[in-house]
């Protein structure tokens, strides 16, 4: 299998600044599900979210697509939501960054199962398929699994969610990378246009260890120097952020959360705010 990479200098995103709204479908310390897109009422509103976000001059959001929503059953998909986002994002005219996992997996599946890995890879496919058969032009960017070294964390160490465990983040974490490296195969091979996107200084660097190991790619230094910039400080990139379009990744993924309040949170990742805006109440 033979992978092709842009240079890093190129922008695929469509607005300088990016919304992002939160989606995360897990399981809490409780074993209660979690629905932050249900909560935030963005299923509901997400027209309002969409025409809100164009006032301002926002044209690239992220967006996931819960896993646990859509495969209730094994290898049986409801693509009902996916559909709606991408029908209201090609109205508004916005470009959508998917995650497929974003910490949320169905309840009959946990990373430690056998068969976590080609269930996650067959859903990579199910989705590009889906997307295709809707939007047939344009790239397709995806980040197969959110912050993978954070949910090894909470569900192999602290217990914090599925699977519960104690001293097994490292195979947690394991399992994670084995799905998602699957996932990006099926992907590309899906559909050769699809676009990795990752956003966790960790992951890439066990990424890049185990494809080193699972393909023995050359290209591999071509993957790090897109993401190197996560091992140095974001200060250092800050003089150049308005005078160089490029660089602005550099200072990471901007962000805006939604609470029920409506208010969203624009910002740099990590941590640098630039201002809340506020725009009525649900």
């Amino acid at each position: 299998m033979k992978y092709r990479f842009r240079p890093s200098d190129e922008n695929p995103f469509r607005s300088f600044l990016m919304a992002g709204f939160e989606c995360a479908d897990h399981q809490n310390a409780f074993g209660q599900r979690i629905d932050l897109t249900e909560l935030t009422g963005h299923d509901r509103l997400i027209g309002e979210d969409y025409e809100n976000l164009r006032e301002i001059g926002i044209a690239t959001v992220r967006e996931g697509i819960r896993w646990s929503f859509v495969e209730k059953r094994p290898f049986e998909y409801d693509w009902s939501q996916v559909e709606d986002i991408i029908i209201h994002a090609q109205t508004h005219h916005i470009q959508v960054v998917w995650d497929i996992c974003h910490f949320g997996f169905p309840d009959d599946l946990t990373p430690l199962h056998p068969m976590f890995a080609r269930r996650f890879a067959h859903l990579c496919c199910a989705f590009v398929k889906k997307y295709r058969s809707m939007v047939t032009d344009g790239e397709l960017i995806v980040t197969p699994i959110n912050e993978v070294s954070f949910l090894s964390w909470l569900g192999g160490e602290v217990k914090g969610t599925s699977p519960y465990s104690i001293r097994q983040g490292w195979e947690v974490k394991y399992m994670l990378m084995k799905a998602y490296i699957e996932g990006i195969e099926m992907m590309k091979e899906t559909d050769p246009r699809y676009r990795l996107c990752r956003q966790n200084r960790s992951s890439i660097f066990q990424l890049r260890i185990l494809l080193t190991r699972h393909y023995c790619l050359k290209p591999i230094k071509d993957i790090w120097n897109s993401f190197r910039f996560w091992i140095y400080s974001p200060e250092k990139y800050v003089p150049n952020f308005v005078e160089n379009r490029n660089t602005w990744i550099s200072l990471g993924l901007i962000f805006i959360s939604t609470t029920h309040g409506r208010s969203m949170n624009i910002g740099l990742f990590p941590g640098m705010l630039i201002r809340q805006i506020h725009y009525g109440k649900i």
